[in-house]
């Protein structure tokens, strides 16, 4: 069989291997490296010192080839989503971003308007159910009063007294209504806050109630602190400790 007659003699016959990953090209590098680094034990001579010196300048170097793969893989993707957050953001953005959303911005604009209507509403439910918990409680006084009086007296007087206690009891439930009304379904939403006023008597509390988290945060404190260049913070010892770059 000549070369014409051949089907495997044409351009792309041999099958050459397809373009590697340059990602699995800087892992096998990158494993590599970290199996002479698993063999290291302690450095005890020059020789080892250099040679371990070299070992780190190449996992560095690897890190850094790994890192631009990443970044490079990456572009595409942040430039697309990039795209869609220009997109959509001028719209959806939260308040707490630098350029808020239109759309959060007018409803922040229609909560602050609607608000003070919304507290009278509620300060006018909080009186009524007050004024109608007043008049149940008066009552159940009234027919306690009578219902002591009554007794022993005659049937007329036990009615009377019977039907005090009945309006009383009707008033209390009409009250309980009213404040369950006055309290739900009233388009407002309590946001509590913590406002400091005594930091000692907090801490005292804190210190009491969660003792690692004080010390945690102190110690935060201090952390920066040193960081900052300072040597000398009332409370603790300061120390230096030398290890290699």
């Amino acid at each position: 069989m000549d070369d014409a007659e051949n089907p495997r003699v044409h351009l792309g016959a041999n099958n050459p291997p397809a373009d590697i990953d340059p990602f699995d090209a800087l892992k096998v590098h990158a494993d590599d490296l970290l199996d002479q680094a698993r063999s290291i034990a302690k450095v005890e001579t020059a020789d080892q010192l250099a040679a371990v010196e070299t070992l780190a300048d190449d996992l560095k170097a690897a890190a850094v080839a790994l890192e631009a793969e990443r970044v490079a893989r990456k572009a595409p993707h942040d430039d697309a989503i990039e795209i869609i957050q220009s997109t959509f953001n001028p719209y959806l953005a939260p308040l707490k971003n630098k350029a808020p959303g239109k759309i959060p911005l007018a409803l922040d604009v229609i909560a602050k308007a609607k608000t003070p209507y919304l507290n009278e509403l509620d300060r006018l439910k909080r009186e009524a159910a007050e004024k109608l918990r007043r008049e149940a409680e008066e009552a159940a006084r009234v027919a306690a009063e009578a219902a002591r009086a009554a007794a022993g007296e005659d049937m007329e007087a036990r009615e009377e007294a019977e039907a005090l206690v009945t309006q009383a009891q009707t008033a209390a439930r009409i009250a309980s209504r009213a404040e369950t009304a006055a309290t739900t379904k009233t388009g407002l939403r309590s946001y509590w806050s913590a406002v400091l006023v005594d930091p000692m008597a907090a801490l005292k509390h804190y210190i009491a109630r969660d003792p690692d988290a004080v010390k945690a945060f102190l110690t935060e404190m201090g952390r920066k602190d040193v960081l900052a260049g300072t040597r000398t913070i009332p409370g603790f010892d300061v120390t230096e400790e030398r290890r290699a770059a």
